[in-house]
């Protein structure tokens, strides 16, 4: 009989520590996300923008060479002011967010400018923007800071992509 009081009190205490890690687990995940949360934000106020809207995590994707090859990716990525190659086989999530007194603010028929932060384990490592417009607009993204991909690279588009294609392709 004391056996089994012993075994009922040890199995009840690993119970309890069990029921306490994963609780802290819990709270530190919630924690991450808040802090990831607030440095987008102080990112985005940092660079002088005003958040009006947040639509959270959009996308989320392993960044793999083949995927720079589709437009969308290679239209995204080619903006950035990174090493691409550092973030090959890594899991990116994307934030949107709808903000004002950027650039782009006077080219869209709706209020403030969309902007995307990419977020690789936790850290901005880029972005990019759009004229926040009822309709579709055609044609590439912005920088995070309404510059064109002529502006970012200092190439005309088919230049920049014969050398994308090379590297990426």
């Amino acid at each position: 009989m004391r056996n089994k009081k012993h075994t009922l009190l040890i199995f009840g205490l690993v119970t309890c520590l069990l029921l306490t890690l994963v609780g802290c687990a819990e709270k530190e995940i919630t924690k991450s996300k808040t802090n990831i949360i607030l440095e987008q934000i102080e990112y985005l106020n940092g660079k002088g923008y005003n958040i009006s809207k947040s639509k959270g995590i959009i996308d989320s994707y392993v960044l793999e060479k083949e995927l720079l090859s589709k437009q969308l990716y290679s239209n995204i990525w080619g903006l950035q002011d990174i090493e691409i190659q550092t973030y090959f086989g890594k899991p990116i999530d994307v934030y949107s967010y709808i903000v004002n007194n950027h650039k782009l603010d006077t080219l869209g028929d709706m209020d403030g400018t969309l902007v995307w932060l990419i977020v690789c384990e936790n850290k901005i490592v880029g972005g990019y923007s759009l004229p926040n417009n009822s309709e579709t607009l055609y044609g590439g993204v912005y920088s995070i800071d309404g510059l064109t991909l002529e502006e970012v690279t200092g190439m005309d588009f088919p230049t920049w992509q014969k050398e994308w294609q090379k590297k990426y392709n």
